[in-house]
């Protein structure tokens, strides 16, 4: 077994924990949609619970989650730093519920997909082929889809090799396919 011990666990959370963080701050303040980025915490949250159901903490952060999408959408402006705290406390509702399952914990991190991959692709040369709201809907979608498929499949494996290759292989797939979608910072 290739993660036999669970020295691993604490640094990843931190370390996914602070990607996402960053990831979503810089989302928040790049977005031509701005109330679609309030979905992107509750959509992981919704992965991380697909993963590992277990956990209380999920269902008792769920409530806070979907006001903020509600008031997001609704019209009031999340602040990036919000957007950021949100990440944080989704790589820690991960790791409570999905530390004695290392494949729940991979699949649970791994959910936060969109708030780490969108600021590593807008980084990379390429061709915005969708411009305006249109651009950011699709992003929310492919997050959607993306979250729910680590979460049951890698979320739901019983050897932590296959559920790292799962959400590795996932999350590759997603920077492809949001590639075309993703506002370039970099001209």
């Amino acid at each position: 077994m290739l993660i036999a011990t669970t020295a691993w666990y604490v640094p990843t959370t931190y370390l996914v924990g602070a990607a996402a963080m960053i990831g979503a701050y810089d989302t928040a303040t790049r977005w031509r949609a701005p109330r679609l980025v309030g979905l992107l915490p509750l959509i992981s949250l919704g992965g991380i619970y697909a993963c590992v159901p277990e956990t209380d903490h999920v269902r008792t952060l769920a409530p806070v989650f979907i006001a903020v999408a509600v008031a997001a959408l609704l019209g009031w402006r999340l602040q990036p730093s919000a957007i950021a705290v949100a990440a944080g406390v989704l790589c820690w509702a991960a790791w409570f519920g999905g530390r004695y399952r290392p494949s729940g914990l991979i699949g649970g991190l791994a959910a936060v997909g969109m708030l780490v991959v969108e600021p590593i692709v807008a980084r990379f040369p390429g061709r915005q082929l969708v411009r305006g709201v249109v651009a950011p809907v699709i992003l929310v979608g492919l997050h959607a889809g993306y979250a729910l498929l680590v979460a049951r499949t890698a979320g739901l494996r019983h050897d932590t090799e296959s559920a790292l290759a799962i959400s590795a292989a996932a999350a590759v797939a997603l920077a492809l396919v949001s590639s075309p979608f993703v506002e370039r910072v970099c001209r």
